[in-house]
């Protein structure tokens, strides 16, 4: 700055040397001294400046009118040092270093330099010059502090996918390290037994070839052959699979480290097609993978075995397997939590299904989610109409299984046993006959895969007492992890959830009174009548041994399991 005023002084100072020599103004013509102040004249408004008329006028251009027009001029070097610095991609820290730094230096030069003046125009313009760094460092500052986090962001999102990338094209090349190699090494280990990674299919696919290959056809025939090739080289990529497990099983002898590490390294990867579900499932006391595999199992039971497959030939094939992906998915991801704790805790997932159903929403949210992953879409095959009727009635299925729509599901059953008895009654013969429900007054499918999956999931009530009193149990401990959590956070406890203050035959006297035998017994005289009668009268029984637990004031579970349900001294009629 003042290497500038001097060099521009230089050249100013000689400019008015010569327009002074044109106007015939020198001091050697007038040596006389003129003083010009404030004091002299009013208008005057700098400081005073004395001397000869060439020294008093360029006093007025060094000390006046350069240092004014330089601040101003070098406002926009300012300007384009913080227009400029965030092209060179500092961070924000630098970034505010080097604008408090700039902006510094031109505050304390321009009050070191600025003329000073009574002047309100050059007052307002000495403000300004001094203001407009720092708003201008602050705008900078906003702004590259925004474009370093959109660049930060980008850049992560970039790196995340590339990340992404690098780790598949890892897994897919060690993958098919692994399948290159295998053969050659379990060969290795095991000279005697040679693991065939040919799929049956591609075999008998080059086999094909090679036969249409070496014998003489006709153009016609060939074309039809090698059309069956490309059909069957077009179906599901698991026929293509080696089959791993049959070769196992052979009658040849193979080490047992051959044999796991095949069935791990390879089988496992071929035909684990459900292994996306049962990593759902959480390690829950009972919520869990193995209380979906009963489920599945009971419903296949009260479908296809059950009255001699009664309700297998009111069902469809499509509506079948529905039952059973509904059945295998009820629980998919199931928090060992209850809806209504997820409602007071305010839980993510209780606001995105709004507080209702919310552990059945996400069941089925979850599944489809991971079934539009091509390995697990089990559907891909299917069309457009089918798809969307065997998506309906899994989510009508799973909604059913919600405790809060018990009720409504045992009001329709009872609703259409009334219906029934009245067309009976009204074309009975004589007026003493009563009316007995058939067992086809349901013939709604998707109101008996409702009630099939219903029995199923409280299925346990009905199981032999040895068995039930485990399954008992583990829900009971299900119920504690919970209470546990909500005393944890010093939140309500729920009810029957206090392991402090267990009453659990209490508690199971209330489920099988409200939910177990109202439900059975409307089942059995609407849909099942007379072959559900073994099951009911099973559940009716340990109605009777927890009753006999509560007549006891047992309260504990473990108590109650040693002393009535595993106790064979304690009898209930059959």
């Amino acid at each position: 700055m003042f290497s500038m005023l001097t060099e521009w002084y230089n050249y100013v100072s000689k400019d008015v040397s010569i327009i002074m020599d044109e106007l015939g103004i020198s001091n050697e013509d007038d040596p006389r001294i003129f003083y010009v102040n404030s004091t002299a004249r009013a208008d005057w408004l700098f400081k005073s400046i004395s001397g000869t008329r060439a020294e008093v006028l360029q006093a007025y251009t060094k000390e006046i009118l350069l240092p004014a027009a330089t601040m101003n001029i070098n406002l926009l070097r300012l300007i384009m040092i913080f227009v400029f610095v965030p092209i060179l991609r500092i961070d924000t820290l630098h970034f505010a270093v080097v604008g408090v730094l700039t902006s510094a230096s031109y505050m304390v030069l321009t009050l070191l330099f600025f003329p000073v003046t009574n002047s309100a125009p050059f007052i307002l313009n000495r403000v300004l010059v001094i203001c407009f760094p720092i708003l201008f460092t602050a705008a900078m500052l906003l702004r590259n502090r925004d474009v370093d986090r959109v660049v930060r962001q980008d850049f992560l999102h970039v790196w995340a996918v590339e990340l992404e990338a690098e780790k598949a094209t890892r897994e897919k090349n060690l993958i098919a390290e692994e399948n290159r190699t295998l053969k050659q090494e379990l060969a290795q280990r095991d000279s005697d037994f040679n693991l065939d990674l040919t799929s049956p299919l591609h075999a008998l696919l080059a086999e094909l070839k090679s036969f249409l290959d070496s014998v003489d056809l006709s153009d016609e025939e060939t074309q039809r052959g090698m059309a069956i090739v490309r059909n069957l080289a077009r179906l599901d990529q698991n026929l293509f699979m080696p089959d791993i497990s049959a070769q196992m099983k052979s009658e040849k002898e193979v080490d047992n480290d051959t044999k796991n590490w095949a069935l791990s390294v390879l089988a496992r990867k071929d035909y684990g097609g459900t292994t996306r579900s049962d990593d759902g499932y959480l390690a829950n006391p009972y919520h869990n993978s193995s209380h979906a595999a009963d489920v599945v199992n009971s419903v296949n039971f009260l479908i296809t075995t059950l009255a001699d497959g009664q309700i297998r030939d009111t069902l469809t094939n499509l509506e079948f397997y529905a039952a059973l992906v509904a059945a295998a998915i009820h629980d998919f991801r199931h928090p060992g939590k209850s809806n209504n704790y997820l409602i007071k805790a305010k839980h993510d997932l209780a606001l995105q299904y709004n507080d209702r159903s919310i552990l059945e929403s996400m069941h089925l949210a979850e599944t489809f989610f991971i079934m539009r992953d091509p390995l697990c879409d089990i559907f891909g095959r299917m069309k457009d109409k089918p798809y969307r009727e065997i998506r309906k009635a899994i989510i009508e299925m799973v909604l059913s299984t919600d405790l809060s729509m018990h009720l409504q599901l045992v009001g329709n059953l009872k609703a259409l046993l009334l219906q029934e008895a009245t067309v009976l009654a009204a074309g009975g013969s004589n007026s003493n006959s009563v009316p007995v429900p058939t067992p086809k007054a349901v013939t709604d499918p998707m109101m008996i895969m409702k009630v099939v999956i219903k029995c199923a999931d409280i299925g346990h009530a009905a199981k032999k007492r040895k068995l039930h009193v485990v399954w008992s149990a583990l829900i009971i401990e299900e119920f504690f992890l919970q209470g546990d959590n909500e005393r944890a956070i010093n939140s309500d406890i729920s009810p029957f959830m206090d392991r402090h203050s267990e009453n659990s035959a209490k508690n199971q006297v209330g489920f099988f009174e409200f939910i177990v035998l109202p439900f059975y017994d409307t089942v059995a005289q609407v849909i099942f009548a007379p072959e559900f009668g073994a099951i009911h009268s099973i559940a009716k029984q340990n109605y009777t041994l927890w009753k006999e637990a509560d007549r006891r004031q047992l309260s504990s579970i473990v108590a109650i399991k040693n002393e009535v349900f595993l106790n064979d001294k304690v009898q209930v009629p059959s």
